[in-house]
């Protein structure tokens, strides 16, 4: 008995499995518009004012935000008022981000921050042209 059981398990397993098997539809909370707004950010390249291509193209100013909302929260970041500022100057359309400044404010007067980092930029076009 034990021999036809080591034997004959793996084919009821997949008898068993295949009767469980049917026409589903599968229902996800994955959305593309999900995936293009987490990869937003990188439609855009920081540039270093003396590096900025002659050629850019000035689109508008924006700033970015990063607030910490209470002690034990994630801190306000650089990287994160940065990222902001890349996704609204993807949103206009820019390829291109010049930092000129960024502050970071402790125990601010606001409620809604603990510490907040604020950073304003230029957004810009830049022409992209196609390697041969």
């Amino acid at each position: 008995m034990e021999n036809f059981i080591v034997n004959k398990l793996p084919l009821l397993l997949v008898v068993m499995l295949s009767a469980c098997a049917g026409d589903y539809d599968v229902n996800t909370n994955l959305d593309p518009q999900n995936f293009k707004e987490y990869f937003k950010p990188s439609e855009v390249k920081l540039y270093p004012p003396s590096e900025l291509p002659q050629e850019a193209q000035r689109i508008a100013a924006v700033s970015g935000f990063s607030c910490q909302e209470s002690g034990n929260a994630v801190p306000a970041s650089i990287a994160d008022a940065r990222t902001d500022a890349r996704i609204k100057a993807a949103n206009l359309g820019a390829n291109a981000l010049v930092v000129d400044v960024c502050e970071t404010e402790q125990d601010t007067e606001s409620p809604a921050c603990v510490s907040l980092v604020s950073c304003y930029a230029r957004a810009f076009s830049i022409p992209v042209t196609e390697q041969p």
